[in-house]
Formats: C-alpha cells, sequence, structure tokens
C-alpha cells in the first residue's frame, strides 16, 4: 500500500497531536509542524 506525502504528513501530525494531548499541552499547528520538520 502506497501513502502520498500529504496523507504521511496527515498521519504524522495525528501522532503528534495525540502525544501532546495526553501530557495537556497546548499545541500550534505551526508548532506541530516545526516539530515535525513539516514545511507549512
Amino acid at each position: 500500500m502506497r501513502i502520498s506525502p500529504k496523507g504521511r504528513n496527515a498521519l504524522a501530525s495525528d501522532v503528534y497531536l495525540a502525544q501532546r494531548f495526553t501530557s495537556g499541552e497546548y499545541v500550534t499547528v505551526m508548532g506541530s509542524s516545526e516539530g515535525l520538520g513539516i514545511l507549512k
């Protein structure tokens, strides 16, 4: 199965947000893209 770059980034950001949600940390879209090294 192939995953497009857009889909791969979406999955990575979902995991990133889920990890931050459990700690109660406030996460912005720009913060998550910087944390993952994804261009906006």
